[in-house]
């Protein structure tokens, strides 16, 4: 009986204890599945002072009617986990968090009013419902990454230098070793990987009449 009056509580937006007022709803353990390109924001987690997915998500959640004032920026007591971060400049094509959320109406109701408060950059897609033991992290199966670097990466350092990029490269950045720079951009490739491009024999490309490497 005593939980029963609570949810009715929680449900009418009556205000607390401290007189702060309550967001109406009814709170349910979700799992919210969404996308979003990177290129503008510091990383997905959440850290201070730093433009990223995670508080962009948040803040429209809020502004949305799906958090609490008294939960907002408490991901804690709100649950809140995540199936994996991303960088700073990286995006995904899916990705999932779970929480407790105050659901508005319903789960479609949620997302559209989630969307009209975010960045154009992100998306969420669909909340669905989960147990009250759900975990992003812990539940998730595979995590599926995909690497997009230029064809030059894949070259020998010999055949490197010999390409019409690297020579337009040099003109503008004298000091710069192009090589070595294309290197620094694929070191967190996973170990067999980056043997393979170190390893690898590839004849330099033609060069175009547009003067455009081909990208892969």
């Amino acid at each position: 009986e005593w939980q029963e009056n609570k949810r009715k509580w929680e449900e009418s937006g009556r205000p607390n204890e401290e007189g702060v007022q309550r967001q109406p709803g009814k709170k349910k353990f979700v799992a919210v599945l969404f996308g979003y390109h990177g290129g503008q924001y510091q990383g997905l987690q959440i850290n201070p002072g730093a433009k990223t997915i995670e508080a962009a998500v948040e803040e429209a959640m809020f502004q949305g009617g799906g958090i609490d004032k008294l939960n907002r920026r408490n991901l804690k007591k709100i649950r809140w986990t995540r199936t994996a971060r991303t960088d700073k400049g990286v995006s995904a094509s899916c990705q999932v968090i779970s929480l407790k959320l105050l659901i508005v109406g319903n789960e479609e109701a949620m997302v559209e009013a989630i969307n009209r408060n975010i960045d154009p950059d992100i998306k969420i897609f669909k909340i669905l419902p989960v147990t009250k033991s759900f975990h992003a992290k812990n539940q998730c199966t595979s995590r599926t990454y995909d690497y997009i670097l230029p064809s030059y990466a894949l070259q020998r350092k010999s055949d490197w230098h010999a390409t019409k990029l690297a020579k337009e490269a040099a003109a503008v950045f004298p000091k710069l070793d192009m090589y070595r720079y294309a290197m620094k951009q694929v070191k967190r490739l996973p170990r067999h990987l980056m043997k393979l491009l170190l390893d690898r024999t590839a004849t330099p490309p033609a060069d175009d009449d547009d003067g455009e490497d081909e990208m892969r």
